[in-house]
């Protein structure tokens, strides 16, 4: 997987994973790799369920969005690091942002104490179904009327 410090924007590939292709900032929350430093601390109940219960419902919105790939874990390293379901990304609308999330964030929660950012976590204990009206409105929103990369 590729490292992006958090709450930085984040230009990945084109289209949907690409900020310069965003009416709103597109940034970065969970990239973490080894020898990068990340904020540790603990997290609210139900975070974790959460990631799982949007990781699931974006592999059925958003299939075309997904890498051919599974990551491997680089903090945990040797052969059993590869974390399943691993190439799905997640699109969390925030306030005024869109962050862009790989879809493993609950393992480095889990196991490595990652503490995500606050705003992230409340856009995330928010957010909408992907496959629902809300969602799709709040894209529109965010991106400013305009058709947001991810439906392109």
């Amino acid at each position: 997987m590729t490292y992006f410090h958090d709450l930085t924007l984040i230009r990945y590939h084109d289209g949907p994973h690409r900020a310069d292709d965003w009416q709103c900032p597109l940034f970065a929350v969970g990239w973490l790799e080894r020898a990068h430093p990340f904020s540790p601390g603990p997290c609210p109940p139900g975070i974790t369920e959460k990631v799982a219960e949007l990781r699931d419902r974006f592999r059925g919105a958003f299939p075309a969005y997904s890498f051919r790939e599974l990551h491997a874990c680089s903090m945990c390293g040797g052969t059993d690091a590869l974390l399943r379901e691993s190439h799905i990304n997640l699109f969390i609308p925030g306030d005024d942002v869109v962050y862009l999330v790989p879809g493993r964030i609950d393992h480095y929660i889990a196991v490595h104490a990652y503490a995500p950012p606050a705003a992230f976590i409340d856009a995330l204990m928010r957010c909408p179904d992907p496959a629902s009206d809300d969602y799709r409105a709040a894209l529109f929103r965010l991106n400013r009327g305009q058709v947001p990369p991810l439906f392109a």
